[in-house]
């Protein structure tokens, strides 16, 4: 009976937690998926100029003077002729939200606490369409992006301006991001018997096991339905596990395995395995 244990963008991460598993002889398989997030935005685009003229709203000046700001602090930071990507962009998110910058240098060192990750997941989708307005900034005034940015920003730019709210000629633009997952499965059963530290794991093994030591007082599959779900001690408290949707499931599992039989409305311990 296999149990999605952990889902992570950190395929190292997973690899070290099947690494422990694997020591308590576990079954483990890690496979790889593609997810994708969908956000509806609205842009307008044209030269810096242009876009001048026609910033009839609040919300749009606003987001007309910011690009002025940060187009300034581009041709500032090309002055160079050519800059590492890190360094280009380590300028610019300084310039730009430099509590965002810390922000995001502390998740890449894996240094966020608590406070830092509440933090950061209110600013990450602003980011998320701060990168997207700055990667089409640079690729329509053609500014060379690889390992190293070149390039010179022409006197009147084109713009992209996106919004979270319509405004005045403004176009919808749906964004749709693929990105990588890994995702680590566990055989439950191979761990029956074991003690195990992580809790999702140990707690679902726990009511197996509860369920398999009452097979031979309670054969009535409805009876021994309601030990799917049980109380027990946690290190800070008590723990409620609930398993009943998944009853069916455990059932058929340990059939399968050789450990119950299962008759109509019985079940039954398969003597001398187990």
């Amino acid at each position: 009976m296999w149990l999605r244990l952990a889902t992570s963008e950190d395929k190292e991460k997973l690899l070290e937690m099947a690494a422990d598993l694997r020591r308590s002889g576990a079954r483990i398989e890690i496979r790889e998926l593609i997810e994708w997030e969908e956000d509806e935005l609205f842009f307008i685009s044209g030269k810096l100029s242009e876009l001048r003229k026609i910033s009839a709203s609040e919300k749009l000046r606003g987001e007309i003077e910011k690009w002025e700001r940060r187009i300034t602090v581009l041709r500032k930071i090309l002055k160079k002729g050519e800059v590492r990507y890190e360094e280009f962009l380590e300028s610019f998110m300084k310039s730009e939200d430099p509590e965002v910058y810390e922000s995001a240098k502390k998740l890449m060192a894996e240094d966020l606490d608590a406070e830092d990750l509440v933090s950061f997941a209110e600013n990450a989708i602003k980011i998320g369409i701060l990168m997207d307005e700055l990667q089409l900034f640079l690729d329509k005034n053609g500014i060379e992006v690889g390992e190293f940015v070149r390039g010179n920003l022409p006197d009147d730019p084109e713009v992209t301006v996106i919004l979270e709210e319509p405004v005045e000629g403004a176009r919808n633009l749906v964004v749709v991001d693929y990105f990588p997952l890994w995702e680590l499965y566990v055989d439950v059963l191979s761990l029956l018997g074991e003690e195990v530290d992580d809790r999702v794991l140990g707690c679902i093994l726990a009511v197996i096991s509860n369920i398999l030591l009452n097979v031979e007082k309670v054969e009535d599959i409805e009876k021994l339905r309601e030990l799917s779900s049980s109380i027990i001690d946690g290190e800070n408290g008590e723990i409620l596990i609930n398993c009943e949707e998944i009853f069916e499931t455990i059932v058929r599992s340990l059939e399968k395995a050789g450990i119950v039989r299962v008759s109509g409305k019985k079940i039954k311990i398969r003597r001398g395995l187990w």
